[in-house]
């Protein structure tokens, strides 16, 4: 989780230092070589696409968190069940280790998921940010020589690259948390089952 954070801050320190954030006034067009118009077209472009791959990428990781709200709901309903049965009977002492065990491996899980959303929504408003510099980019394209779009195209490139990188490690910590989370729900099933059945 560490690693994921600090690539979303290098991320951000990036698009600062490259992008900026004042206010660019675009020179007449007719003043640029026909070279530098292609230029500025494929920055366009670039920066297009950029932009639609971020907005998607919100897009999965809120489906993502509300699939995983759900989950929660349904594991803490079963353990308010377990816990009224834990109340009116004495159960073995094995179960109800296992059934402690589970409860503690939920817990853990659950402030894993917070973290995880915490970070997504750090993440979200850094898209809010990068799009506020794509902005400012294509305007900035529109008034710098070929040289210097050269290197905004590689530094899109770069950040389009990094922001990939970020966006596979948080949907890799999210399976990781939903698995976890399904392995403590089937745990919690058997020990349930195993408590009806030792009732009768």
């Amino acid at each position: 989780m560490t690693t994921y954070v600090s690539r979303v801050l290098r991320f951000d320190r990036a698009a600062t230092r490259f992008g900026g954030f004042g206010f660019w006034k675009p020179s007449s067009l007719n003043n640029i070589p026909e070279a530098s118009k292609n230029d500025v077209d494929e920055a366009n472009i670039v920066a297009s696409e950029l932009e639609k791959k971020l907005i998607s990428k919100e897009g999965e990781d809120l489906k993502v968190l509300k699939s995983l709200e759900s989950t929660k709901a349904i594991v803490e309903e079963l353990k308010s069940k377990l816990h009224g049965k834990e109340d009116k009977e004495n159960c073995d002492m094995n179960i109800l280790k296992e059934l402690n065990q589970a409860k503690m491996n939920l817990y853990k899980t659950t402030e894993h998921l917070t973290a995880i959303r915490e970070s997504i929504e750090l993440l979200n408003k850094r898209l809010e940010e990068e799009r506020a510099a794509l902005e400012k980019t294509r305007e900035r394209l529109n008034s710098v020589n070929a040289a210097e779009i050269s290197k905004e195209i590689q530094r899109l490139s770069d950040d389009a690259l990094e922001f990939s990188k970020t966006g596979e490690e948080a949907r890799f910590a999210v399976d990781n948390a939903v698995c976890e989370i399904e392995r403590t729900r089937s745990k919690i099933k058997a020990a349930e089952m195993r408590l009806v059945a030792g009732r009768n």
